[in-house]
Parts: C-alpha cells; structure tokens; sequence
C-alpha cells in the first residue's frame, strides 16, 4: 500500500512557504513528522514544524528552569507550579 506525501506548493505572488514539509508521510490516518511525532491533522504537524521541531523552547518561567514551546503550557505550568509564589507577588 502507498503512503500519501505532501508535497510543498508554491504560495499565491511567487512567495515560499516559511517551512518546507517534504518527506511528510500521512501513516495509519496520522501525519509523520521526520522528527518522530505524529498528527492528527497537517494543520497541527505544519505549527508543530514552525514553531517547534529542531528549535528550544522560546518560554522560559521565572521561577525555575522550565521552558516551554507554547505560552498556555507556561501558564499550566507557573498555576500547577507556583501557585503560591505567583499570589504573593
């Protein structure tokens, strides 16, 4: 059986895509990255390739040496977390 693979398209004015997602294969219903992940849908593995695979985490907490790829899994973590040192301030 073939596996489907996304193929990167040219954007409307000549512009490129910010991230190419060749080599993507769509396996059992789920979107591969080559990183290892896989996705629901390639809306969710396209944001996962452009804010995420290969970079560090851009939220850092100010309390401890957590970071995060997302600002929500911050906020998560800083209310589970420090609760307590968050009231105080």
């Amino acid at each position: 059986m073939r596996t489907p693979r996304s193929t990167c398209h040219d954007l409307k004015g000549g512009r490129k895509p910010s991230i190419s997602i060749h080599n993507v294969q769509l396996v059992g219903g789920r979107w591969l990255c080559p990183c290892g992940k896989n996705y629901k849908s390639k809306t969710s593995l396209s944001l996962h390739m452009r804010l995420e695979c290969g970079k560090e985490p851009q939220f850092k907490c100010d309390h401890c040496p957590y970071k995060a790829y997302q600002k929500i899994a911050l906020q998560k973590h800083t209310y589970c977390k420090h609760r307590r040192v968050v009231q105080t301030e």
